[in-house]
């Protein structure tokens, strides 16, 4: 299990230690996706409520894994869709992440199953 680091910024939302429980949930569901997750941070920012369009959530995701850092933000005047919508963008990337890693491994694996012992590829040997 990675550390996660969860950050509710503008003081207290109504429900916010059910908040917090879905989003460590959330965060530890991510380790499916991708072994690799060394740590994480989420951030909550609920601002200041608009004249107009009501009350703007954003909500970040940092995931550090090996070499890279992946980021998600998503804004919503629904503070559940906009922690759903950053989920499924962490997700995203970490698949991709995980898809690329797993592409460099197989193409490192086929490299090497190329060469003969003299270290020359099979095709320029013959």
């Amino acid at each position: 299990m990675f550390p996660i680091q969860i950050l509710i910024r503008e003081g207290e939302t109504p429900g916010s230690k059910k908040l917090e429980t879905s989003l460590k949930e959330k965060a530890e569901k991510l380790e499916r996706y991708c072994k690799k997750i060394q740590r994480c941070k989420i951030v909550v920012d609920i601002e200041q409520k608009h004249q107009r369009r009501g009350r703007p959530f954003s909500v970040h995701i940092d995931l550090h894994v090996p070499n890279k850092m992946l980021s998600a933000t998503q804004t919503n005047t629904s503070l559940w869709a906009a922690v759903r919508d950053a989920f499924a963008a962490s997700r995203k990337q970490l698949l991709h992440y995980a898809g690329r890693r797993h592409h460099h491994i197989s193409l490192q694996h086929h490299r090497n199953a190329m060469l003969n012992g003299k270290g020359e590829t099979l095709q320029s040997a013959a």
